[in-house]
């Protein structure tokens, strides 16, 4: 929270951090605060890196992570586009062989399941 206070001037830094609380909301199964958490870290994202790259690697992240926290509630619809985002945007950036889009084929399969 400290790192919040700090961060909370320069928008792209407090979307990171924003983000960081969201991973450790959803490590201790807070889903509901992981989820406002990756909402937030997604809309500061889009907003000021997207201007620069609508393909910005962040914002894929953002997008990756929201589908995670929605994927451990029973909204897999929303869960599943999220993942498509991130998919999209991670293909514009990496190549195949990239862990991030293994990973992301993989969650895919299971939310389309």
């Amino acid at each position: 929270m400290k790192a919040y206070e700090i961060r909370y001037e320069n928008k792209i830094d407090k979307a990171s951090t924003v983000n960081l609380l969201g991973c450790i909301y959803l490590a201790v199964s807070n889903i509901e605060a992981a989820l406002d958490s990756f909402e937030q870290a997604l809309e500061l994202r889009s907003k000021y890196l997207g201007k620069m790259n609508p393909y910005h690697p962040d914002i894929g992240v953002s997008y990756h992570n929201l589908a995670k926290a929605q994927s451990k509630t029973p909204n897999y619809i929303e869960a599943q586009a999220n993942y498509l985002e991130a998919a999209k945007i991670y293909r514009h950036n990496y190549p195949k062989s990239n862990p991030l889009l293994r990973e992301i084929t993989k969650c895919l399969k299971k939310t389309s399941s």
